[in-house]
């Protein structure tokens, strides 16, 4: 017997194994990420009304008020509030780039005191995600994110009203701590209301927003500075902070997943240990039966539902079981940054992201000075390259790599590994290399401003939002339990960088050139991108099964 269970677990994953063994679904679900598609009947929610359809996973309960079952309108209603919010929470973080003369010359102070304003916001809302993240979980995303709507609206009357240089760099602070809600809660929406094979594409929305959020940030203001003045920037940021705030509250209901919403086979986790996987190994698919059942009274209820009563209350149930596993929530990060596939997903979305915003901190630096002596307003007018390429990239990056991962799934005859997504990576990384070269040649050499601006901030931009989606999808798929832990380690250590960046990349810019700092970060980005393509797609599952008797699963 244990020669056969050998046997069994290498073929774990294995096309010709799936009709032999009445419990390969089992099995195969016990591993972090893979999955069956094709409705084998064990372990999946199928929509009856289309029974040759994408298995949904996970699977939806028969309550219609389960986020899961709310209606493809209620779902798109939702998501689009979330992107709002996450689009003007973001807007000033970045963007006192475009104002760094300005700034210097008020409060006279140098260019690298001036840039910490900048990483100082990006440190503290990276840190605030550490209780942002637990609340959603404990006080439901809905509160949450109202809290946070109201920090985001403090900080920016406060920054509208400073008159010093300290009282500045403490709104900003604020504004850190307003905005963490962004780096997290959406993709836990997302998970939160749509199947697997969905959050490819709405993951890249998400970033959509951010990106956007980021690099228009930077256009407005220049604009406000050249015919008002910076201070009426941040009013207009208040002004659209509210308006956001008021659309959480009015078309944002509470997605947690509640016990009462999650179907038998999300409530029995299968067990991991080789002695059970397969309880009463002998007695092969007598557990086909009871799935098939649970199975089928999902389906009547699927895309008709909407939000209860409870779930549009501004307060929420707490959850009792997060607060007692609240100590779990606060070290998780910690222990996934041990884990191969989250540590590589994380760094390299950390890495994609600090490379458009050393872009953001050096552009003054670089075109407002000689040769090209633009004014506040030009400088911010740069942001529409990347923001150009960020468009193109989000509309086909999601969603390529969705199709990628698909097509294989029914080469490999119905099991979907997360390593499937990841050949997408290759072009974007390829485009992130050519567009790094443009920008430092030309910089370093005065090249026309076309070269670096249009070509090389419009590549960086492409490549930059569509690493960090494939990556951070890449992290879910595996780990989706933890899909706010593994935003907040992302967020930490992107922003920890960025605020180590803000100490010393203008004076290195100015000692050495900036042909140093540019391929320091291309090639941090790509390298770090092409090792783990060529290492998971190898050996990611066996390293997903390093971690399948985790705690995490259980999240």
């Amino acid at each position: 017997m244990g020669t056969q269970r050998e046997a069994d677990s290498r073929s774990i994953g294995s096309a010709e194994h799936i009709e032999s063994s009445p419990r390969t679904a089992d099995m195969i679900e016990s591993i972090p990420g893979t999955h069956m598609i094709e409705p084998t009947g064990l372990h999946h929610g199928h929509n009856k009304a289309n029974p040759h359809g994408t298995t949904l996973i996970p699977r939806p309960s028969a309550n219609p008020a389960d986020p899961l079952n709310w209606s493809k309108n209620r779902k798109l209603i939702v998501v689009l509030t979330q992107g709002a919010y996450v689009l003007f929470n973001i807007l000033p973080i970045l963007a006192t780039a475009p104002l760094y003369p300005v700034l210097t010359a008020e409060w006279h102070k140098g260019i690298q005191t001036v840039t910490i304003v900048t990483g100082i916001t990006t440190a503290t809302y990276g840190t605030a995600n550490f209780i942002v993240v637990p609340c959603a979980s404990i006080f439901g995303r809905r509160p949450t994110l109202l809290v946070s709507s109201v920090i985001s609206l403090a900080s920016n009357i406060w920054l509208a009203l400073s008159k010093s240089y300290d009282s500045f760099l403490g709104a900003r602070v604020l504004a850190g701590i307003g905005c963490a809600a962004n780096e997290s809660i959406m993709a836990i929406v997302i998970a939160d209301v749509f199947f697997l094979h969905e959050r490819g594409s709405w993951m890249g929305f998400y970033f959509y927003c951010y990106v956007g959020g980021v690099l228009i940030g930077p256009i407005i203001a220049g604009a406000f500075q050249q015919h008002v003045n910076w201070r009426m920037f941040f009013w207009f940021c208040a002004i659209m902070q509210g308006v956001a705030m008021l659309a959480l509250f009015l078309f944002a209901p509470e997605t947690r997943r509640s016990g009462e919403f999650l179907s038998d086979a999300e409530i029995t986790t299968p067990s991991t240990d080789s002695e059970a996987v397969d309880p009463g190994f002998e007695k092969g698919a007598s557990q086909q039966p009871a799935a098939q059942e649970s199975m089928t009274t999902a389906d009547p209820k699927f895309c008709r539902g909407r939000p209860n009563r409870s779930q549009l209350l501004p307060w929420q149930k707490m959850d009792r079981k997060a607060v007692r596993e609240l100590w779990l929530h606060l070290i998780t990060p910690f222990i996934i940054l041990f884990y191969p596939i989250t540590f590589w997903a994380t760094m390299t979305a950390n890495l994609a992201s600090n490379t458009l915003l050393f872009l953001i901190m050096c552009q003054s630096q670089a075109l407002a000075a000689p040769p090209y002596l633009w004014s506040a307003q030009s400088v911010g007018f740069s942001n529409f390259s990347p923001l150009i390429g960020a468009v193109v990239g989000l509309a086909i990056g999601g969603t390529l790599s969705d199709w990628v991962a698909m097509k294989a799934t029914v080469r490999n005859k119905g099991i979907r590994e997360p390593e499937m997504r990841l050949p997408t990576l290759l072009p974007f990384l390829a485009a992130n290399v050519i567009g790094m070269i443009m920008i430092g040649f030309g910089f370093q050499y005065g090249w026309r401003w076309e070269a670096p601006v249009i070509v090389g901030y419009s590549l960086v931009g492409l490549s930059s939002s569509v690493i960090q989606t494939i990556v951070i999808t890449y992290a879910v798929d595996c780990y989706k339990p933890i899909s706010g832990a593994i935003m907040n380690l992302a967020t930490v250590l992107k922003n920890m960088f960025a605020l180590g960046m803000s100490y010393y990349i203008n004076n290195w810019i100015i000692s050495s050139g900036y042909l140093p700092p540019m391929f320091m970060m291309m090639g941090l980005t790509v390298g770090f991108g092409l090792i783990g393509v060529v290492v998971f797609m190898k050996w990611g599952k066996t390293m997903r099964t390093w971690t399948r008797n985790s705690k995490v699963h259980q999240m």
